[in-house]
C-alpha cells in the first residue's frame, strides 16, 4: 500500500535514524516540488535521497575509488553524503551536479527502504520549524498535507544527519549533526 503511494506520486512521512522525513519518489519532479512547497523551500534548494543501501545508490552516483572507499566507511549511519550525480540521476534531486546521499543507521527504516525503492530525505518539518524525532512531534499541517505516516516511534539519534561533501574527493564538514557510535 505505501509503495503504490510512492509511485502514484503521493508524499509520506517516514522514521529514519535521526529524524521523521518526508518521502516521495524521487524521480517524480512533481512530487519533489511538492514536498519542497510542504516546506516552504525553494524548489532548487537540494533534497537528499535515501536508499537501503549504497550498492542501491550507485547507478545514480559518479565517485572515484577512493570516494567509494570513503563511503562504505561512512555508510550505513547518521550522515547525509553530497557525492557527484551520474547521468542516471533524476533531474529533480540533483544540485549543482550532486547528490545528498542518506542510508539509515536502522534495519527497520533500510528494510522499509528496500521494499519501498529510494525516498526523499529531508526532515518532516517547514522551513525554520523543529524536526520531528517522534511522529507525537509532527505538525498538524504537515500531518493534514501528507499521504500516509508512518510511526516508527522516537528516532535513535533524535538530531539532523551531519553533512559531509566528499564531491571534491576530499571530505569536508557541511553542517555538525548525529554522530555514529
Amino acid at each position: 500500500m505505501i509503495k503504490k503511494e510512492i509511485l502514484s506520486g503521493g508524499i509520506i512521512v517516514y522514521p529514519t535514524d535521526t529524524l521523521y522525513g518526508l518521502g516521495c519518489d524521487p524521480a517524480n519532479g512533481n512530487a519533489v516540488a511538492r514536498v519542497a512547497e510542504l516546506k516552504g523551500r525553494s524548489r532548487h534548494q537540494p533534497v537528499s535521497v535515501a536508499f537501503h543501501s549504497y550498492q542501491a545508490a550507485k547507478a545514480w552516483l559518479d565517485v572515484t575509488p577512493a570516494v567509494a572507499k570513503e563511503v562504505k566507511k561512512l555508510l550505513p549511519g547518521p550522515v547525509t553524503l553530497i557525492l557527484k550525480a551520474s547521468g542516471a540521476a533524476p533531474p529533480s534531486i540533483v544540485f549543482n551536479g550532486t547528490i545528498g546521499l542518506r542510508v539509515p543507521d536502522d534495519e527497520r527504516v533500510l528494510g522499509f527502504l528496500k521494499e519501498c525503492g529510494p525516498l526523499t530525505a529531508t526532515s518532516a518539518n517547514r522551513h525554520g520549524e523543529k524536526a520531528p524525532a517522534a511522529l507525537s512531534e509532527l505538525s498538524g499541517n504537515i500531518r493534514h498535507a501528507v499521504n500516509i505516516c508512518v510511526d516508527g516511534g522516537f528516532a535513535r539519534y533524535a538530531k539532523p544527519s551531519t553533512v559531509i561533501d566528499l564531491s571534491s574527493g576530499k571530505p569536508q564538514t557541511v553542517r555538525e549533526g548525529a554522530k555514529n557510535g
